[in-house]
Parts: C-alpha cells; sequence; structure tokens
C-alpha cells in the first residue's frame, strides 16, 4: 500500500535549538524538520524510511541511522511500533541530552563532535539504545623492530646451515630498490626462511679425496 501524508507544504521551520547544532549535519536537521511536519501530537509521523529516503534522494539505510541518531539525542520520541509500521514525533531537546550540552557550550562543539561517536541498537520493539563509547580510547599500533648485531646472532644460532651475513648484504641491496620497505626483524626472518642452505652442518660426513 502506497503510504500517503496529507499536508500542503509550505516550507519547513526549524527552531534555534536545532540550527545551531554542531552535533548534526544539515541532512540530519532537514530530516527532523520533516519529521515535524509530518506529525504532531494528535497524530504522529508514520512516514517509513523509504517514504523518506525518497524525499531526500538518499537510501532507507542511511535515513535509518540518521533517526537512530536524532533518536539517542531526544530529539524523536518513539511513539508506537507494531512490528510493521512506526509513529514518531519530533521534539525539542531538553537541558540534559548531549545535543543541548554542544549549543550551550560553543567553545568545546569542535573537539566535542570529534570525539563523540553515537551507536545504536534496535531492539524488537523498535526502542533505541545509544551506546556510547569511551573517549580518548586510542589503538596503538607496534611499529616491527629494525633488525640489529643481537638479531642477526640469534637468526646465526638458528640457522646454522644458511650464510647469513651474506644474506645482510643481499637483503639491503634489494631494500635499495623498495624505499617503502625496511630492514625489520619480521622482514630479515621471512627473507632468511626462504632462502636455501648453503654451509654443510658441522659434524656431517664428508668424503675422503684420494
Amino acid at each position: 500500500m502506497l503510504e500517503k501524508n496529507d499536508k500542503v507544504f509550505k516550507g519547513v521551520w526549524i527552531p534555534t535549538e536545532i540550527w545551531n547544532a554542531d552535533s548534526l549535519t544539515w541532512m540530519e536537521k532537514c530530516l527532523w524538520a520533516e519529521i515535524s511536519s509530518l506529525g504532531n501530537e494528535e497524530k504522529p509521523c508514520f512516514a517509513s524510511n523509504a517514504y523518506l529516503a525518497g524525499i531526500f534522494h538518499s537510501t532507507e539505510s542511511s535515513i535509518s541511522n540518521m533517526i537512530s541518531k536524532l533518536k539517542s539525542l531526544k530529539m524523536i520520541r518513539h511513539i508506537s511500533y507494531d512490528g510493521r509500521s512506526r509513529k514518531m514525533l519530533a521534539v525539542l531537546p531538553d537541558q540534559t541530552s548531549p545535543i543541548s550540552e554542544l549549543r550551550l557550550h560553543p567553545q568545546v562543539n569542535s573537539e566535542f563532535t570529534q570525539r563523540l561517536s553515537i551507536d545504536t541498537r534496535v531492539d524488537t520493539k523498535g526502542e533505541v539504545t545509544p551506546i556510547i563509547p569511551l573517549l580518548d580510547v586510542k589503538k596503538k599500533s607496534r611499529k616491527p623492530k629494525l633488525v640489529d648485531d643481537s638479531f642477526i646472532a640469534e637468526l646465526k644460532k638458528l640457522n646454522p646451515t644458511k650464510d647469513v651475513d651474506a644474506q645482510v648484504i643481499a637483503a639491503k641491496n634489494w631494500l635499495l630498490a623498495h624505499p617503502p620497505r625496511q630492514f625489520t626483524q619480521p622482514f630479515f626472518s621471512s627473507w632468511i626462511n626462504r632462502t636455501k642452505p648453503t654451509i654443510d652442518p658441522e659434524g656431517s660426513w664428508k668424503p675422503t679425496l684420494i
């Protein structure tokens, strides 16, 4: 069944709280205004993601993500959900929501919006629960260690049948032609593993020349 939202379009109105919210994109602000124009307390908005995606020339998944964010910021109030259709209402954020905090403290807008990443989960009833990860959690990337004398000595012990010194020269010559690569321990260990033995092991049998 085709959706029909009875309204005479005369433009949209975006209140100051939302217009000045740095935590929202302009697309999210326009989406809030559209939902606001499609419903009120007596008759909430029942537009689907597909309908809204058609209006904004977007995708249903993008609309779903934006609505989830607006709900987590308490700018969209969930009215009902029967498993097929939903009813929602666009509301102004209260003074305790993150968007109000941004509006009241513009000097921290840039830093706060860059650090705050909001994810959401939707349960079987259509309710959205915000998941706010810890801030300032940075993954430390470990840089591989460069080859040193002690590493070369250890390779010689582990590879008595290979000429490690000669392979050091060969590996460095190869690296000259491949500037992005470095003479790291993982690189040279792999290099040695690919080389063939060239030294006879001590104690091996050798024919006697006459």
